[in-house]
């Protein structure tokens, strides 16, 4: 999306980014050229985990938890996976909801 792209590029003193999205576009075709899995160094200041599509949920608590973030940054609430979840089993961190 385009307003975290330009999030992770404008606020950059003091801040370290970690986005954790699908490895497919909205329309189910998979993104070509992407590492999955993983974190992928985006900037200088930002890494991006780009799911595969078994246990997406369990593999974003378990980086929720290996990570232990200060704030989550939720896009909406229209995926079980990337949203509800976070809400939901992402305990202990504050949690930010934009509703687009």
């Amino acid at each position: 999306m385009q307003s975290v792209a330009n999030l992770v590029k404008e606020f950059q003193q003091g801040v370290e980014y970690f986005v954790f999205t699908s490895d497919t576009d909205l329309n189910g075709a998979e993104l070509e050229g992407i590492q999955t899995n993983e974190w992928v160094r985006y900037n200088d200041h930002t890494q991006v985990w780009y799911a595969g599509r078994e246990k997406i949920s369990d593999t974003l608590v378990k980086q929720v938890e290996l990570l232990k973030p200060d704030i989550i940054f939720i896009i909406g609430l229209f995926s079980w996976h990337f949203n509800m979840v976070r809400m939901m089993f992402c305990k202990g961190t504050r949690k930010i909801v934009s509703s687009s």
